[in-house]
């Protein structure tokens, strides 16, 4: 998962689908999260990237699909 200002609302939904999230979740947790990087002081990075690491894994993420997602930051 890439925690930056670019992404859409789409791909947050999709990334925490791929953590084995329904629909529904994915959705409330992609609007959280896009509250939460408008109004976050930097000083709180460090916190915000511990919350988002110790979200448990339902399917874990392939080096193909790592692949892709530093592919897509890079291009953005």
């Amino acid at each position: 998962m890439y925690i930056g200002f670019d992404l859409s609302m789409e791909e947050y939904v999709k990334d925490f689908e791929l953590l084995g999230y329904t629909h529904d979740e994915a959705i409330k947790l992609g609007r959280l999260a896009v509250e939460r990087l408008l109004t976050v002081d930097t000083s709180d990075w460090d916190r915000i990237v511990e919350e988002f690491n110790s979200i448990p894994e339902v399917y874990p993420i392939l080096a193909d699909d790592l692949k892709k997602i530093l592919e897509r930051s890079n291009n953005e």
